[in-house]
């Protein structure tokens, strides 16, 4: 095996056991896109080597890592935006996820004639939950 091909299988190696490691870590989510893309790439690398090389068990084992991994990035670009998994966290969109739900239960209540119109607590509650 020339060195070239050595260094593209380590690459290959490289880039599938880096994923594996950011997702054990945290880093890197098992159903996001570069995960996948990690994966379809270093697998990739690593199915073309062994198909130069006639290694046949090699090959069916990477052919069938990159083509999981292929799949598993058109079905998550597929879905709809909405169904993607959001990144807000943090104090600020919770508060304003609080407010918004007491702001939904308030109008329910104000529908069904429980609580009386009260606007200015409501904008002390609005205010206490954004700041």
């Amino acid at each position: 095996m020339s060195s070239a091909t050595q260094l593209v299988s380590v690459l290959g190696s490289l880039l599938v056991l880096l994923a594996y490691v950011a997702n054990q870590f945290g880093w890197l989510k098992a159903k996001g896109l570069a995960y996948a893309f990690a994966n379809i790439v270093g697998s990739g690398l690593l199915a073309v080597i062994a198909t130069l090389e006639a290694q046949w068990g090699f090959l069916l084992l990477e052919g069938a890592w990159a083509s999981v991994s292929l799949v598993a990035a058109v079905k998550q670009r597929a879905q709809p935006k909405e169904r993607r998994e959001r990144r807000s966290s943090g104090a600020k969109f919770t508060a304003f996820g609080w407010v918004v739900t007491r702001m939904r239960e308030r109008r329910v209540n104000l529908a069904c004639g429980q609580l009386p119109d009260r606007s200015d607590e409501l904008w002390f509650e609005l205010s206490k939950g954004l700041v």
